[in-house]
């Protein structure tokens, strides 16, 4: 980069600006540390690749809302709330 150069990110940021990402790393270390430590972290599923886990989770629960989070779009877009799980081919955040 030169001088007079700016950018919207900071460098490495992405594993907390990217929700997948984020929500890896905070499962990482809820099985490091214990889930006590990490109660405020919602139940996250990035989906297709854990939807035998969200539909067991989502199976269980009394008709309660999740929040569907497209990985491949920003500011909002693509956001949906679900009462189940979506077969989805493309990367999706289950919250």
């Amino acid at each position: 980069m030169q001088p007079w150069q700016r950018v919207n990110r900071f460098p490495g940021t992405v594993e907390m600006t990217n929700k997948a990402k984020l929500a890896a790393n905070l499962r990482l270390m809820r099985e490091r540390h214990g889930a006590r430590h990490f109660s405020f972290v919602p139940s996250t599923y990035e989906l297709p690749a854990q939807q035998r886990a969200a539909m067991n989770a989502v199976g269980g629960s009394k008709g309660e809302l999740w929040i569907a989070k497209p990985s491949n779009q920003a500011c909002g877009r693509g956001i949906y709330l679900t009462r189940s799980v979506p077969h989805t081919s493309y990367r999706c955040s289950l919250l």
